[in-house]
């Protein structure tokens, strides 16, 4: 899933609408504050059935993901549909925020994690230390933040030989549930709503809304070296 070239990444910056809970989320583009340093990508594998282009493209990279996915969510009649990668360079910060509903529950499943304790996750007053192949699953319409503090430059980062450059980034596989709170009944009733907005969405796609900005992010030029070994 790597390119050489960098337009043709499937990785993209992480972006958020303008409507975000994060600092200085006021451009027409999004809110480029998700992190307040460090570098955030993601790799979209699901979201809501939009976008078929770039999913089709990305999905076909990771059958075996998928099939695990579904396999792991066969036991919803309405499944969430709405899944990604994400990898956080080493020394990197996303900011505190809150996801926009508390109708989902998001699992995080570490795939790769430096060596330490070096990355964190906050949500509301928790904290979680996270490790390779320990899942975590969380309302992120609580308030949360991440850390991936390891140092690619330390004296430690140096003298492990393993690591290369990008070598110290933390990825992710996320995916979303409907709230176990839900009956089957009021997730029917939402999962019909829910498809309604994208329907809606993708139809009357404007500057500025959740999916035009999630299509042109992937535009944007994503310095993998931060991701992968160089």
């Amino acid at each position: 899933i790597r390119s050489t070239d960098s337009t043709e990444s499937l990785f993209q910056p992480y972006r958020k609408p303008c409507t975000s809970s994060l600092p200085n989320s006021n451009s027409d583009f999004g809110s480029n504050a998700t992190n307040d340093k460090g570098d955030w990508n993601v790799l979209y594998l699901s979201l809501h059935s939009t976008l078929p282009d770039l999913l089709s493209r990305n999905r076909s990279h990771f059958p075996k993901t998928l099939a695990l996915i579904e396999d792991t969510l066969s036991t919803f009649v309405h499944p969430y549909n709405h899944a990604f990668v994400s990898a956080i360079s080493s020394n990197t910060h996303i900011q505190k925020h809150c996801g926009p509903t508390n109708k989902k529950l998001r699992c995080h499943l570490p795939l790769v994690v430096p060596p330490g304790s070096q990355c964190e996750l906050r949500v509301g007053g928790e904290f979680a230390q996270v490790k390779e192949g320990k899942c975590i699953v969380f309302d992120d319409s609580f308030e949360h933040e991440a850390w991936n503090r390891f140092d690619d430059n330390s004296e430690n980062g140096k003298q492990n030989d393993s690591l290369s450059v990008g070598q110290g980034s933390r990825i992710v596989l996320v995916f979303d549930i409907w709230h176990v709170d839900f009956s089957k009944e009021e997730v029917k009733f939402l999962d019909f709503l829910q498809k309604s907005q994208f329907r809606r969405l993708k139809k009357e796609q404007k500057e500025g809304d959740y999916l035009h900005i999630i299509d042109k992010a992937r535009y944007l030029t994503v310095n993998e070296e931060v991701i992968w070994e160089s």
